[in-house]
C-alpha cells in the first residue's frame, strides 16, 4: 500500500462539545444533541440528523463506524436511520435494537466520495418513535480482500457467494436502461441487442439477447438513449495491451455497485468480489463452485448465479476446467508489451495482438465454461464476448485473471510506462473507458488509475506466484546442456518479425480440423539454424512463432489444439471470432489472429537434425465442437523468426 489517504480518526460524542479530527467534523446538526443523563449524543425523534464533513486529499474507500445504542420506550425500539453520502442514499432504513453500546460499520466506496469536502448525513427517519444514542464516530481508509470462492466448499456456506447472489438478484431486478442494472452492465462488455460500433444489425437468431433461453430471462427493452449506449456499451478490450487494465476497471466499478446493494440488504460491510482459482489443479477447484450450479438459494428462491446456457467442455452442462491445457505459464513472462499483456493497440473491441495472459488461461477458460450444447444449436454465454457479461461466473473468472496480473506485478514485473498505455486510447483521440458509478454518474478512467490494486484499495487472499520456468533459460539449457536453471534470461524481444514461411491459400477449419504444410525460406532457415548452433547466454537463439492470421467465422465456443511435426504447439479458442469477423465492425472484419511460440519445437527439431525445408501443421478440435455454424476459415498460417541479437 502507498501513503494512506485517511488514517484512523474518531470523534468522541460522550462530551457535550466533541473535538473535530484532522479530516472529520460535525458542522451541522438538528434534532440531535448531547444527553447528559446518558453521557452521549442522541438522534431525537422527528427527523433529527447529524451532518459530518469528511475532508479527503483524494477519493478512497472509507470505513464508517459508529458506536451506538438503541433507546427503548415502552418495550419498543423503533429507530430507523438513513445515511446519505454527498446526497446519495447510501443506507436507508437501518434499524438497531441492541440496547447496549456496540459498533456498527459500513464501507463507503470511493466512487461516492471526492477529493476535498464530503457531506455525510446520519438522520433518524420520520417513522422513528424512539432515539438512537451515538457515543462515537470513527473513519479510516478501508482495504477490501477478495477471497477464494472455494472457501467453505464453494457453496452458499461461503457468505461471499451468498451475498454475491443476493446482490446480483437486485441488479437483475433493475431495468435494462438503468446503468446499475445487471443487463446494462453486461452490455458494457458486449451485446447483441442493437447495432454497435457501426457493425450492422445484430444476429437475428441466437446469440441475439432476445433469443437466449432462460435462465436468466434477459430483457431487450427499455433501451437507454443512443448517446448513453455509445458512451458505455461494447467497450471490452481484447487482443491488445489494454486487456488487463480495462477489465480491472470493469470489475472495480461492479464491485462498488454490489457493495452498496449488499450493505443495503444488511450484508457485510467488507464484502468483496471472490475469485475462482481454477489453476489450483491439486484440489477440487478445477470444478466450478457448487453455488453456481444450484437452481435454488438456501431459502428455496431462484438462484441468480444459475445459468442454463453454460455447457462446459463436454457439452453436457458439467463445468470442469481441463488443466492442461489451461495453465499459468504466462506468469513466467518478464515483459508486458507483446508478451504478457498484449501488443500495442488503440481502442480495440477485438484487436489482433493477444497477450499470453489473455490467450491462456483467459480465453481457454471462457470457452471451457461456455462450451457447445450437445442437444441444441447453442453455445454457452461465457464463450462469446457479446454474451459473457450476462453470466455471473464471468466476474469470478476475471477476478482470478486480475489476481494473476497483481501477482505478476507483486513478483517485480513492470507494467508499461509508455504514455499511450498510461493515458489509454484517449491519448490518441480514441474512444474512452467509462463505467457507471453507483449513483448513475460516469467514471472516466485510464490505465494509470488502475496500474496497481493498491490504488483501488483492495487486495487478494492469495497473491503468491507459482515458481515458473523462464522459457529462454529452459531453451538454453536444452540447446547447450550447460546452463543452470538459476540463470534467468529476460525475454526482451522487440525486433521486427521476419517471415520464415507461409501456407498458400485459405484454409477451411471444419469440424474435423485442418492440416497444412508450411514451406520454409532457405536463407531464413539458415539464420535460425546458425543462431541455434551458437546459442549461449551471450548469444541468444532466435524465437520462432506460428501465426494463424485472419481466422473468420461465428463459432466462438470452439477450441482447437495445434501440433507442428506432431509436437504439441498449444491450444487456441475462437472466443470473439463473431465480433472480429463483422466486416463493418471496429476490427473491420480482419478476424482473429493467434500467435503460438514454437521455439521449443524448432529447438527439438534442430537437435534431432529434423528442421527440414517445411513444417507440418495440424489443427484439431478439442472438446465438443458446434455443428452447423458458419464455416471457419484461416487466411494464412505463417511462421516468423524474431532475432534476439
Amino acid at each position: 500500500m502507498g501513503t494512506q489517504v485517511l488514517p484512523l480518526q474518531t470523534i468522541d460524542f460522550s462530551v457535550p462539545n466533541p473535538s473535530q479530527t484532522a479530516n472529520l467534523s460535525l458542522p451541522l446538526y438538528q434534532g440531535a444533541g448531547y444527553r447528559a443523563d446518558y453521557t452521549t449524543w442522541s438522534l431525537l425523534q422527528n427527523g433529527g440528523f447529524m451532518q459530518f464533513n469528511l475532508n479527503l486529499s483524494s477519493a478512497c474507500r472509507v470505513s464508517w463506524g459508529m458506536n451506538v445504542c438503541a433507546a427503548i420506550s415502552n418495550g419498543v425500539t423503533n429507530n430507523p436511520i438513513s445515511i446519505h453520502v454527498n446526497g446519495f442514499p447510501f443506507i436507508s432504513g437501518y434499524s438497531d435494537h441492541n440496547v447496549n453500546f456496540h459498533p456498527v460499520v459500513w464501507t463507503i466506496p470511493p466512487s461516492l466520495l471526492k477529493a476535498g469536502n464530503n457531506t455525510i448525513t446520519v438522520s433518524l427517519d420520520a417513522t422513528a418513535s424512539t432515539q438512537l444514542f451515538i457515543r462515537s464516530v470513527t473513519v479510516s481508509e478501508a482495504v477490501l480482500t477478495r477471497n477464494n470462492a472455494w472457501n467453505n466448499g464453494g457453496s452458499f456456506d461461503n457468505s461471499d457467494l451468498l451475498w454475491y447472489a443476493k446482490g446480483v438478484g437486485v441488479m437483475m431486478s433493475r431495468a435494462l436502461s438503468d446503468p446499475t442494472s445487471w443487463w446494462f452492465y453486461a452490455a458494457i462488455h458486449g451485446q447483441y441487442i442493437v447495432d454497435n460500433d457501426g457493425s450492422g444489425p445484430p444476429p437475428t437468431d441466437y446469440p441475439n439477447w432476445g433469443k437466449i433461453p432462460p435462465v436468466p430471462a434477459v430483457p431487450i427493452t427499455p433501451l437507454p438513449g443512443a448517446s448513453v449506449m455509445a458512451q458505455y456499451w461494447d467497450q471490452c478490450q481484447h487482443a491488445g495491451w489494454y486487456f488487463p487494465p480495462w477489465h480491472r476497471g470493469y470489475l472495480y466499478a461492479l464491485e462498488n455497485i454490489l457493495s452498496i446493494i449488499i450493505q443495503q440488504l444488511g450484508g457485510p460491510s467488507d464484502w468483496a468480489l471472490p475469485y475462482w482459482n481454477y489453476l489450483d489443479s491439486n484440489t477440487q477447484q478445477l470444478t466450478m463452485p457448487p453455488a453456481f450450479s444450484s437452481p435454488k438459494l438456501p431459502d428455496n428462491t431462484a438462484n441468480p448465479l444459475y445459468v442454463t446456457a453454460r455447457y462446459g467442455l463436454s457439452g453436457t452442462g458439467k463445468v470442469v476446467i481441463a488443466a492442461p491445457p489451461v495453465n499459468q505459464s504466462c506468469q513466467s513472462n518478464t515483459t508486458y508489451t507483446n508478451q504478457y499483456g498484449g501488443g500495442v493497440t488503440g481502442f480495440e473491441h477485438f484487436g489482433s495482438s493477444t497477450g499470453n495472459l489473455e490467450s491462456n488461461p483467459h480465453n481457454i477458460v471462457h470457452n471451457q465454461i461456455g462450451g457447445n450444447s450437445t442437444t441444441t444449436p447453442y453455445y454457452g454465454l461465457m464463450a462469446d464476448p457479446g454474451l459473457a457479461g450476462l453470466d455471473p461466473i464471468f466476474y469470478l473468472h476475471h477476478s482470478n485473471i486480475d489476481r494473476l496480473w497483481a501477482a505478476w506485478n507483486n513478483a517485480g514485473n513492470q507494467n508499461p510506462t509508455d504514455s499511450n498505455w498510461l493515458n489509454g486510447p484517449s491519448a490518441s483521440a480514441g474512444r474512452q473507458f467509462y463505467m457507471p458509478n453507483p449513483d448513475g454518474t460516469a467514471w472516466l478512467y485510464y490505465p494509470s488509475m488502475v496500474n496497481s490494486i493498491s490504488q483501488l484499495d483492495y487486495t487478494y487472499q492469495d497473491l503468491t506466484l507459482p515458481a515458473g520456468k523462464n522459457q529462454m533459460t529452459e531453451r538454453l539449457f536444452t540447446l547447450t546442456q550447460s546452463l543452470t536453471e538459476k540463470n534467468i534470461i529476460p525475454m526482451q524481444n522487440d525486433d521486427t518479425p521476419e517471415l520464415f514461411g507461409a501456407s498458400s491459400g485459405k484454409i477451411n477449419l471444419g469440424a474435423a480440423g485442418a492440416e497444412a504444410k508450411i514451406r520454409l525460406d532457405a536463407p531464413v532457415r539458415g539464420n535460425v539454424l546458425k543462431s541455434l548452433k551458437e546459442a549461449a547466454e551471450t548469444s541468444l537463439p532466435d524465437d520462432v512463432y506460428l501465426l494463424l492470421e485472419g481466422i473468420k467465422g461465428t463459432a466462438d465456443a470452439n477450441i482447437y489444439s495445434v501440433t507442428v511435426n506432431n509436437l504439441n504447439a498449444g491450444y487456441f479458442t475462437l472466443f470473439g471470432i463473431r465480433k472480429a469477423t463483422m466486416k463493418d465492425g471496429h476490427h473491420a472484419g480482419a478476424g482473429l489472429t493467434v500467435k503460438l511460440n514454437i521455439s521449443a519445437i524448432v529447438d527439438e527439431l534442430h537437435l534431432n537434425d529434423a528442421l527440414s525445408d517445411s513444417l507440418d501443421v495440424k489443427i484439431m478440435p478439442d472438446g465438443n465442437v458446434l455443428q452447423g455454424a458458419a464455416p471457419v476459415t484461416i487466411d494464412r498460417i505463417g511462421v516468423y523468426r524474431v532475432s534476439n541479437k
